[in-house]
């Protein structure tokens, strides 16, 4: 089964492409690194807190081995948030989680976000699509145009939402081709990190 959605989610990639092929054809300049003038033009933060499952992502030195990422935003009254980071790591075997700050770094444009790890670290994101009715998906960018990551409520999207959010991506000038589906089956994770110890 876990082969048959990588298999959807590669030909969904090939669709992406195609599009974003078209797109160029028509002398489309593929949009760089997002910023705060392109978020989502209506977000909430209010709306926003929960549990949201990393769906899939550009290959990245932090996540390189991580797998089953979790983000758990916490509301509280003050202008910044909690947020808890929990993952798989198939390098430990172990799940790992740590914990931060989120917060919106522009009133002007409310999808415009920092999550700090470390303490007077952070890293800016923007929301740059949302489902703005029920808040089940995200497509997050930072300010490189090689960091990207699609978010949901749930571990797995069906379709024609996944095929909505490659879309965007594409358009919005992400190289989706790169993008990595993250396993959030734990354990099969587990299952290959003890045979590959053996």
């Amino acid at each position: 089964m876990r082969q048959r959605a990588g298999q959807k989610f590669n030909a969904f990639i090939a669709l992406g492409l195609l599009i974003l092929l078209i797109f160029s054809s028509c002398d489309h300049e593929p949009v760089g690194a997002a910023s705060c003038e392109e978020t989502v033009s209506s977000f909430e933060m209010g709306r926003f807190g929960g549990i949201w499952y990393e769906y899939a992502r550009m290959p990245s030195r932090e996540e390189k081995h991580l797998e089953a990422i979790i983000l758990d935003i916490e509301l509280t009254r003050s202008s910044e948030h909690l947020i808890r980071h929990n993952s798989y790591n198939r390098k430990t075997g172990r799940r790992q989680e740590k914990l931060g700050r989120i917060w919106n770094t522009d009133p002007e444009y409310p999808g415009c976000l920092r999550v700090a790890y470390v303490l007077f670290f952070g890293a800016d994101f923007q929301i740059i699509d949302l489902d703005t009715v029920s808040y089940r998906w995200a497509l997050v960018q930072s300010k490189d145009i090689d960091s990207a990551w699609i978010l949901s409520r749930t571990p797995a999207l069906d379709e024609g939402t996944l095929r909505h959010i490659l879309t965007s991506a594409s358009a919005k000038g992400i190289r989706i081709r790169k993008m990595k589906r993250v396993d959030h089956d734990i354990d099969e994770l587990k299952s290959r990190s003890r045979a590959g110890a053996g």
